[in-house]
């Protein structure tokens, strides 16, 4: 009777094993801020050394903002006399230096917006590089043109095979999608951002493979905000994630932030619109950080931007 009753437990506890072996396949790895922490795969010891070493080294990518400013001022053709000081340029002040310098050799005067409002008479034409003006200088009858820049979709396509590319914008992202940059984006991984959906949060984590492959891992839009949280080893369709994602998305009305952690470190400019991270999944680097203010852009943020009156300058 005894031998019976080992035998029958033994059977029951072969069952539970199977059971349990049964759920954690393909278990998900995506934590948003309410769940449970996931089971996730074990790493070798050379990719967590490598991990860690990548960790240490690490530091977050700054873009030099002035480089196509300084395109432009070499450029004899193009007389651009005043340009609008971005806020954004205080983050660079030892490279403002020299791109202050190569102002006043060519007589580009640069000017606080606050400044400009104050003239007697406004300007017939000036430069800026910050979106965020784009709504004032409308107000006082300028039209904007496109200078110098790459838009949205260049920068997804530049993005090299076997990178992995985070999107997640904060306040709004979709008011300058329209229906032709809405097709382009779909073809890059971008299914779900509408201009239906004013200032909702938005993840996406998109993977590209080669030339012209991109599948998105993790697509997700929200008028709440929207934390998601990965660790390297985490599978989603069957793509192993390769460092430790922490992404949080708020639209304007839900926290108006946006933040994007690799291994714990912040990367994200947390600016309006599409906060953009690539990450390079063979160096285990971060390769570039973009920004795109799609609510009344397409263009990145060093993108140059001219403003005029109705009489247009010779030169142009």
């Amino acid at each position: 009777m005894s031998i019976l009753w080992l035998q029958c437990l033994a059977v029951i506890l072969l069952i539970g094993w199977i059971n349990i072996l049964f759920l954690m396949k393909d278990f998900g790895g995506i934590i948003r801020s309410q769940d449970m922490n996931p089971v996730h795969e074990e790493a070798d010891i050379e990719d967590s050394f490598n991990s860690e070493r990548s960790r240490e080294s690490q530091t977050p990518v700054q873009t030099d903002p002035f480089s196509r400013w300084e395109e432009l001022l070499l450029n004899n053709n193009d007389p651009c006399k005043i340009i609008i000081e971005s806020p954004l340029w205080d983050k660079f002040r030892s490279e403002y230096q020299a791109f202050a310098k190569l102002c006043e050799e060519k007589n580009a005067l640069v000017k606080k917006i606050d400044t400009l409002w104050k003239e007697a008479v406004l300007p017939p034409a000036v430069y800026f590089d910050d979106p965020a003006f784009m709504s004032d200088l409308w107000d006082k009858n300028y039209n904007i043109e496109l200078v110098k820049g790459r838009s949205l979709i260049e920068l997804l396509k530049e993005v090299q095979p076997f990178s992995l590319i985070i999107l997640s914008v904060k306040d709004d992202g979709t008011q300058s999608l329209n229906h032709k940059w809405q097709e382009q984006l779909s073809e890059l991984g971008v299914h779900a951002l509408t201009r239906e959906h004013l200032r909702y949060g938005y993840v996406n984590i998109i993977w590209k493979t080669v030339d012209h492959m991109y599948t998105s891992l993790y697509e997700e839009l929200s008028l709440n905000r929207l934390a998601i949280q990965l660790k390297k080893g985490d599978k989603i369709k069957d793509h192993i994630i390769s460092a430790d994602l922490d992404i949080v998305s708020a639209g304007f009305d839900s926290g108006n932030f946006s933040s994007i952690k690799i291994d714990g470190q912040e990367f994200s400019p947390n600016l309006r619109g599409i906060n953009i991270v690539v990450y390079d999944a063979i160096d285990s680097s971060v390769e570039a950080v973009h920004r795109a203010d799609t609510f009344v852009t397409i263009f990145d943020d060093k993108t140059i931007y001219r403003a005029y009156t109705e009489v247009k300058i010779n030169a142009l």
